[in-house]
């Protein structure tokens, strides 16, 4: 493997860079970036990016467990953990929309929009989604990641520049202002919901 990806490199002029995405189980993040390494093809001249497709563990401990098995084969600033549903153009088009726009911009706070909603509807079903629900659930698929994104990226304050950093900042700084709602209070929001349905 590593002959090939060194003539991949003399053939295409890659100046030994390697970009390696992963969109697989979890439980193989660390066994790959381990062969990855083992195998030499982490050993580069260039730059080694690895990017990997949530989910990322399925609670905090294993979350810190993959992190430390794939440090062992790649530093933090070269891995790059994704959600695939931030490169949907319409989502990418909520930054442009935003920042973007000469007319939205200056109106695109809360003196103007009183509050946000965000819909998940969607004509695709379960399919052959039905075993990686079975494990992680729809309610973390959904809420805790694409939902969660999209809200940051609607209520966030402009970044300093577009860089990835700045960015992530302000998105980080919408999820520390969310109101966590404790099991009785959501109870009576559900009541109040359902009365007003009445």
């Amino acid at each position: 493997m590593l002959q090939m990806s060194l003539e991949l490199d003399d053939k295409f002029d890659l100046k030994g860079n390697r970009l390696f995405y992963l969109a697989m189980s979890p439980n193989f993040f660390g066994i790959v970036t381990n062969y990855l390494k083992e195998t030499g093809l982490t050993n580069v001249q260039g730059f080694k990016r690895i990017i990997i497709e949530k989910p990322f563990g399925d609670d905090l401990k294993s979350a810190e467990k993959l992190n430390n098995q794939i440090r062992k084969s790649f530093k933090e600033q070269e891995i790059f953990r994704i959600d695939h549903y931030l490169g949907k153009e319409m989502i990418q088009n909520i930054e442009r929309l935003r920042f973007g726009n000469t007319i939205f911009e200056p109106l695109w706070n809360n003196k103007y929009i009183s509050n946000i909603q965000v819909t998940s509807s969607e004509t695709l079903g379960i399919e052959d989604r039905g075993s990686y629900y079975e494990s992680s659930g729809a309610l973390k698929d959904m809420v805790q990641n694409h939902l969660l994104q999209m809200v940051s990226l609607l209520a966030m304050e402009p970044p300093i520049s577009r860089k990835s950093s700045d960015i992530r900042k302000e998105k980080v700084q919408v999820l520390k202002t969310l109101k966590c709602f404790n099991p009785n209070e959501i109870k009576k929001i559900s009541y109040v919901v359902n009365m007003m349905g009445e």
